[in-house]
């Protein structure tokens, strides 16, 4: 399809995080997939990161913009977190300056622009057509909407195991994000005012990268919740085998030398970190176990790097003959390997779907932020995955021993009951993007809308 053929265009503006840029680079490719040319605006930081599927180069174009914070600035803390959200300010001005540039320049307007939801300013965007963009669990949104509820009460600041109110659907402390379970005043009035983007009476509508066999109950009550259609878009999956890099080929040459469903594959997505003492007890557990692994050994993955580098170095030598240590890997396929039998992760949402996408039970190990309420997902309520702890699941920061890796990681490779279940999910995530599929009715929805030019309910 000619580029010069296409009428409608879009622009879409992430959140300077790659588990926000990577979903809505995936939703640039299903709307260039339908005929419709995307400007892709990001932080420059992550600007060479923003790589569209092959098929789609010539329909979305990447254009990188201030504001942001570069790989060696971010972490999983409560305080990175709050750096981003205001780094994220400085986003606006340039993207507001290029939409307009660009429509002057192409001498045609935007039908429609698409808005991370985490962007503070999203009410102050101006256009007749703003879709909000979702990037996490639907569950943690519908959170966000009632903290003040939660504030006014008394239940935030959390104190103790107290049970919620209502307004965040009856759940104990350990079903919302672990990022509230130390939340002072001063975070959760920012997060008050981040929830209050997603009630903003001038979005024409909200998009999830969620679906309903995951989340139907939540999506329901979200839309109860919020003044704007509520659309399920998820999963968003790569549409092809663009971004090998690096040490992808080699992990793949590994994967083919292993027995079926026999490696455990571990990795804790791009910014939870663990203590050096808490790598060392990961690494000896994965020794313990007997299993063969394909470990993701970032250089920001622990908090003190040069604490554990010796110790490493002679872990990786011991365990040559049955792991593989790498910087990086080309996720999804690597879950698709059939040597892959468990992914022992920290359940960012993204890691998520992509095991469920793939087949692939979870041993779930949640660090921060909203990965305790994906872990419930699926140790509870998919019974897809398995708890690296009880603790672990409840409290962010606990120390997990090498026996409970140890004893993890054999548990759930010899699990069939797991296997069976995320088969199920798999299922079901598969058939929401297909047509008929509750996911594929709501981008044909938006697909009509933006050929419209406006939203129509």
């Amino acid at each position: 399809m000619e580029t010069k053929h296409l009428q409608s265009r879009v622009a879409i503006v992430t959140f300077p995080l790659h588990g926000h840029q990577n979903p809505m680079m995936r939703l640039a490719c299903r709307l260039a997939s339908l005929g419709i040319r995307v400007t892709f605006f990001t932080s420059k930081w992550f600007e060479k990161s923003a790589k569209p599927s092959k098929a789609y180069e010539e329909l979305i174009k990447v254009v990188g913009i201030e504001g942001g914070l570069d790989d060696n600035q971010l972490n999983s803390s409560n305080d990175a977190i709050a750096d981003v959200l205001r780094e994220s300010e400085k986003m606006r001005q340039p993207f507001e300056k290029l939409v307009l540039a660009d429509e002057e320049e192409n001498g045609t307007p935007f039908a429609c622009l698409i808005v991370d939801a985490c962007f503070p300013w999203l009410p102050e965007v101006r256009h007749r057509f703003v879709a909000g963009f979702w990037a996490s669990t639907v569950a943690c949104a519908s959170v966000m909407v009632t903290l003040p509820d939660l504030v006014a009460k008394g239940y935030l600041p959390a104190q103790g195991e107290k049970l919620l109110s209502p307004g965040a659907n009856g759940l104990a402390l350990a079903g919302i994000p672990f990022y509230f379970h130390t939340a002072n005043e001063e975070d959760l009035r920012m997060s008050i005012e981040f929830g209050q983007v997603l009630l903003h009476p001038g979005m024409s509508c909200l998009l999830l990268n969620s679906f309903e066999g995951a989340e139907k109950q939540r999506i329901q009550e979200l839309q109860s919740l919020l003044p704007c259609p509520c659309l399920p878009v998820g999963p968003l999956m790569a549409t092809d085998q663009n971004g090998i890099a690096r040490h992808a080929d080699r992990c793949l040459e590994w994967l083919d030398e292993q027995e079926p469903k026999s490696v455990v594959y571990v990795s804790f997505g791009t910014l939870a970190y663990v203590s050096a003492k808490q790598f060392e007890e990961l690494a000896l557990g994965l020794e313990s176990s007997g299993a063969s692994f394909l470990w993701v050994v970032r250089p920001t993955l622990v908090d003190k790097q040069e604490d554990v580098e010796i110790f490493l170095e002679e872990f990786r030598k011991r365990t040559s003959a049955k792991g593989l240590i790498v910087a990086w890997a080309n996720q999804l396929q690597i879950l698709a390997h059939p040597s892959v039998g468990l992914f022992l992760s920290h359940c960012g949402w993204n890691s998520t779907l992509e095991a469920v996408w793939s087949g692939v039970p979870v041993l779930a190990w949640p660090l921060f932020d909203e990965q305790n309420v994906c872990a419930r997902y699926l140790v509870h309520d998919w019974k897809a995955g398995t708890p690296i702890s009880d603790a672990a699941l409840a409290k962010s920061g606990v120390l997990v021993s090498r026996k409970e890796v140890r004893d993890g990681v054999r548990s759930g490779l010899r699990d069939e009951s797991l296997r069976y279940s995320m088969k199920r999910a798999s299922k079901a995530a598969r058939e929401a993007v297909q047509p008929g599929g509750s996911s594929f009715s709501s981008i044909e929805k938006l697909v009509l809308a933006i050929k419209a030019g406006s939203w129509s309910s």
